[in-house]
């Protein structure tokens, strides 16, 4: 499941929090017993999801406030929408 979950590439937050994948991934990372090979594959996704919601994050706050200091008129952000959950997610999840 966890190699899975690497091959689908970037998840969103929102899907990684609404699916509670992100929730059973980081559990089984602390996991004091079961497989370290296990363990160590779910630290390292979770470290991924963590560094790629920072990056989300960083770039969304630095493109807004600037604009708004320097006095240009910022478009209000738009959400966006997680991919749907189909094909191989879907099968994830099924997993789970």
């Amino acid at each position: 499941v966890l190699q899975e979950l690497r091959n689908l590439g970037e998840l969103s937050t929102k899907v990684l929090a609404e699916t509670k994948i992100g929730l059973a991934v980081n559990q089984l990372s602390k996991a004091s017993h079961g497989s370290e090979e296990l363990r160590d594959m779910a630290k390292c996704l979770v470290q991924d999801w963590k560094q790629l919601h920072r990056k989300r994050k960083g770039v969304a706050e630095s493109e807004s406030p600037k604009k708004a200091a320097r006095g240009a008129p910022v478009a209000p952000e738009t959400p966006k929408k997680a991919p749907p959950v189909t094909g191989a997610r879907l099968k994830v999840l099924e997993k789970l």
